[in-house]
């Protein structure tokens, strides 16, 4: 069985505390999904939940029959981060069981395109939601892979 990991993308305003407890809490969470027969993984290698998702699964491969699948939005998804952070993603990539773009760089709407494939192969969504009072631009931002993963009748589990 198949999920997809997804966030808000709040979790990048945690402190470094903050951000542990959440970790921790991913790691046990990603464990008992696969005590369920949960082995294959989906995230969009964004910054926060995806990527440590992807740290995670990477480890729990050494002793655990899981397989982590990226979903990217587009190839250029981290050519402005800071550097320690495309390091990151670049060596994620390479571990990846499999790793697919989902459109161009210049096509509107990747990043929906991606979450919608990665859901499309799954049969759960694993979701990080908003904690606080953060404002995005986008007031569906948060929503949008909720919504399709609703729209599909798909499991929700939240982390």
């Amino acid at each position: 069985m198949t999920v997809t990991i997804a966030s808000c993308g709040e979790e990048v305003f945690l402190n470094a505390q903050q951000a542990q407890i959440v970790r921790q809490r991913l790691a046990m969470v990603l464990l008992m999904l696969h005590k369920e027969g949960y082995t294959d993984f989906y995230v969009n290698s964004a910054i926060g939940i995806p990527l440590w998702a992807a740290q995670l699964i990477i480890r729990m491969r050494q002793r655990l029959p899981v397989r982590l699948h990226l979903m990217c939005p587009h190839e250029e998804q981290a050519a402005h981060w800071p550097d320690a952070q495309r390091e990151l993603y670049f060596d994620i990539h390479s571990q990846a069981d499999t790793v697919e773009f989902a459109a161009r760089p210049t096509d509107s709407g990747s990043y929906r395109i991606a979450d919608r494939q990665m859901l499309e192969g799954s049969d759960m969504l694993l979701y990080y939601p908003r904690q606080g009072e953060v404002q995005y631009p986008e007031e569906d931002l948060e929503a949008c892979i909720l919504d399709m993963a609703r729209d599909m009748d798909m499991r929700v589990e939240y982390l």
